[in-house]
């Protein structure tokens, strides 16, 4: 039996908009993307977030307030929903799959994306500290990233901050 996917024009646009969005952020992801990582669908929505979305989004994500955008969402449950739909953090990406985590486990991921972040955007570091430190969340960066960059990261951040030649 052959299955035949048929790519509308509507698909295509959204399938194509989304590549070329990531390709223009110009910026290395925070995690590694692999597909049988037990927090895929986490890391997938802090990589598809723009340099000028990361930042609204961690305020919103420590205080517990829904974010998303076309690439993910990341919602908490309402409490004022007595039956309740789901307990922890729910992330869901742009291929309409879901994973719910703990909270514990949503702001580690947090965390480590935001050390990430800061790596890749150091003029941001101070802002991103202060923001940790208003929600009175653990300090920050005190923990260090657990994973070295890889050798990709490395030559793009090396790159990105490497001297302009003027000629």
């Amino acid at each position: 039996m052959v299955l035949e996917y048929i790519l509308t024009p509507t698909v295509a646009l959204e399938t194509f908009s989304q590549i070329f969005k990531m390709m223009k952020r110009n910026r290395p992801n925070l995690f590694d993307q692999k597909r049988n990582d037990i927090y895929f669908i986490p890391k997938s929505f802090f990589n598809s977030m723009d340099d000028s979305k990361f930042i609204p989004m961690l305020r919103n994500l420590l205080e517990g307030v829904i974010y998303g955008d076309e690439t993910g969402v990341c919602e908490f449950p309402d409490p004022d929903d007595e039956d309740g739909d789901f307990e922890g953090v729910r992330f869901t990406n742009w291929e309409d799959e879901v994973q719910i985590v703990s909270k514990e486990i949503m702001e580690k991921l947090l965390l480590e994306a935001s050390q990430r972040y800061v790596l890749i955007n150091p003029k941001h570091k101070t802002e991103v500290e202060e923001i940790y430190r208003q929600r009175g969340k653990k300090s920050f960066p005190k923990e260090e990233v657990e994973e070295e960059p890889d050798e990709v990261t490395i030559g793009l951040i090396k790159k990105l901050f490497s001297p302009k030649k003027r000629g």
